[in-house]
């Protein structure tokens, strides 16, 4: 017996092959496969703890577009979101750094009583 089958399929605007789950631009809605969005495709998170439902992911085109004019609400909250993370990045970093090295003192100090 034979069935005819309809389906609707996307492609990737990038290289062409079809795409099970496409990462779409939130600014031109342009499609792209996994690894094509790795390399064209800025990804945002929608939270400074968390990512998941909400991100965002512009094209690399949209982002520069979105980023030099500043006239997108949503892109510029993206963007904020970004300076928290890595501000918060770099302050663990240092914060990790200061407890190592007083954690090191402790152990030194504690090493020069017993003995």
């Amino acid at each position: 017996m034979n069935k005819t089958v309809e389906k609707v399929v996307t492609f990737c605007d990038s290289c062409g092959c079809e795409v099970d789950y496409s990462h779409k631009c939130d600014c031109c809605g342009v499609e792209m496969c996994y690894d094509c969005s790795k390399k064209k495709m800025v990804k945002y998170t929608h939270s400074v703890w968390f990512q998941g439902s909400g991100d965002g992911e512009y094209c690399v085109k949209c982002d520069a577009v979105l980023t030099e004019s500043q006239n997108d609400d949503l892109h510029n909250a993206y963007v904020k979101i970004r300076i928290l993370r890595n501000e918060q990045k770099v302050w663990g970093d240092h914060f990790k750094k200061r407890a190592e090295a007083v954690e090191k003192e402790v152990e030194s100090l504690r090493k020069e009583i017993v003995e």
